[in-house]
């Protein structure tokens, strides 16, 4: 429907940046980029239509293009409200988180209403700098905040994303039993359709803490909101998370599970999720494949999900490319993640040192083949 709109109604701005908003959440950003543009073109006053195509040419990964936008804009005197958010989203892209952080306090900046957001924001800069004790603390704080407020006032969708990055956080540091918390309150939300994503990530942390019960409280509301309102996204949170109990469980039908899940809906929690499985079965080319396209959508990662899955994909490439016998890729991906998390807060965790151990041990191989 938003498709024939833009061909009914050629010269309508709107439907051109509500179509390229859908295809932008669907990771389709070649074909979303043009119609923002378009959406410029017939309405260039708009700020809305000019934030729009700069955070989208920043989740895209296109931040030449980006920076060569705000630099027109700027020369004409016009503004984006949303400038720091694109520029704390283009820095994240680029690794200049130091950058990133600071476009976040910006964005606070005079604009009470954005501190909070701006807040969540920094979370993505905080984990991928290896700041996990600050991000925690962030987050308690926002949360306990939060918890104050009359229910009907509460940034629920907020609210409940930074639960599930403390909970992933929690798992990293070794701390399952506080992590478990945070999937409990994920996994117990209402079986509503806003609250399919963090019911899903709130399902997610059930393998690495070895807890179905969590898996199963969660899946009883993803098929209630599967049959309320089907969706290839609904179906395919419901596979994903019957996949996951049944790795669990090593009871056999995950990998056709996986398999559906990521072709009906290729997003990054599916993408991540079946990647390990595919890596755990040996399915290694289409496990690289898998997370290729999971680095594709980097810029997805940060803008809707746990930043650390970016890194986490990183250390999956690396294990799957050493399993491929390609060391110096290898290597070279394990450095990578080291140079992210090795030497800071989360350089004392069990997964860092666990890295560490892996990397030495693909340098001897690299050698011994030279």
């Amino acid at each position: 429907a938003l498709q024939k709109n833009t061909t009914l109604f050629p010269d309508e701005a709107v439907f051109e940046r509500h179509f390229a908003f859908t295809l932008t959440r669907l990771g389709r950003y070649d074909e979303a980029i043009p119609h923002n543009r378009r959406a410029v073109e017939l309405d260039p006053f708009s700020d809305n239509n000019r934030s729009e195509l700069l955070v989208n040419l920043a989740e895209a990964n296109r931040i030449e293009e980006c920076f060569a936008e705000l630099e027109n804009l700027d020369a004409v005197g016009q503004k984006p409200s949303l400038v720091h958010r694109t520029l704390t989203l283009a820095y994240l892209q680029t690794g200049d988180y130091g950058k990133s952080v600071s476009e976040c306090q910006l964005l606070a900046q005079g604009a009470k209403e954005r501190e909070s957001w701006a807040r969540l924001l920094n979370l993505a800069p905080l984990v991928m700098l290896g700041r996990f004790t600050e991000a925690i603390q962030s987050i308690e704080g926002d949360l306990a905040a939060d918890s104050v407020h009359p229910e009907l006032e509460r940034e629920e969708i907020r609210m409940y994303m930074r639960h599930n990055a403390l909970g992933q956080l929690r798992r990293l540091i070794g701390e399952p039993s506080l992590a478990a918390q945070e999937a409990e309150f994920l996994t117990h939300l209402p079986p509503v359709g806003a609250n399919l994503i963090p019911l899903r990530e709130g399902c997610a942390l059930g393998p690495d803490l070895n807890d179905s019960a969590i898996i199963q409280q969660g899946l009883e509301r993803l098929v209630e909101i599967a049959r309320r309102w089907p969706s290839s996204h609904s179906q395919s949170a419901v596979w994903l998370t019957e996949a996951m109990l049944k790795q669990l469980k090593s009871d056999a039908g995950a990998t056709e599970l996986f398999s559906k899940a990521k072709g009906t809906w290729p997003d990054p929690i599916n993408l991540f999720y079946t990647a390990r499985w595919e890596g755990n079965i040996g399915l290694l080319d289409a496990q690289l494949a898998t997370l290729l396209e999971l680095e594709r959508l980097r810029g997805k990662v940060y803008k809707h999900h746990f930043a650390g899955f970016v890194v986490l994909g990183w250390l999956e490439q690396a294990r799957c490319l050493q399993k491929l016998s390609r060391f110096e890729d290898s290597s070279r991906t394990y450095e990578k993640v080291l140079k992210h998390w090795g030497t800071s807060q989360a350089a004392h965790t069990d997964l860092i040192r666990q890295t560490r151990k892996e990397l030495d041990a693909v340098r001897i191989r690299k050698e011994a083949r030279s």
